[in-house]
């Protein structure tokens, strides 16, 4: 399932804007100077900035837990299904230099009705090993799932 993960955002932004903030102290403390009247501008942009990347950080590493901990919950109490290979789709709303990752999309057939899933961004260029794939989804919210792509895929190495 590709969902949006705020507190993940929330530690990008609060990173990026500590790095201008540390990165403008360096610069106002080479500019100005060693003069003993000069030195509280770069030492509040320091510790403000600082503060922030401190911040930031651990929002991230708190936000990847907390992935790490919806997969491991949805694998133990969730219902597992097993769901037909459909393709493997770019997905064309992230890009890093100019290439896309892909997702695994597979389709489960329940009660005449067709439910697609689209596992987690896969960066490079793997191989499909088989047709089926194991999803575990939340039997209260359907729309909150995990593919698992254990044994599913085989990495192929890009020289």
């Amino acid at each position: 399932m590709t969902k949006r993960n705020p507190m993940r955002w929330v530690g990008v932004i609060l990173v990026f804007i500590g790095a201008l903030l540390a990165g403008a102290a360096l610069t106002v403390f080479f500019t100005l100077g060693t003069e003993e009247e000069m030195w509280v501008l770069p030492f509040v942009l320091g510790m403000v900035g600082s503060s922030f990347l401190v911040i930031g950080a651990v929002f991230s590493i708190l936000s990847r837990g907390k992935s790490e901990r919806f997969k491991r919950r949805l694998r133990e109490e969730g219902e597992r299904v097993l769901a037909e290979v459909v393709t493997l789709e770019p997905n064309v709303s992230i890009s890093v230099n100019g290439r896309h990752p892909r997702r695994l999309v597979c389709r489960v057939e329940e009660e005449g009705r067709s439910y697609l899933y689209r596992s987690e961004n896969i960066w490079g260029y793997p191989t499909i090993l088989t047709h089926t794939v194991a999803v575990y989804r939340d039997p209260a919210r359907p729309r909150r799932y995990y593919v698992d792509l254990e044994g599913v895929l085989e990495e192929s190495i890009e020289l």
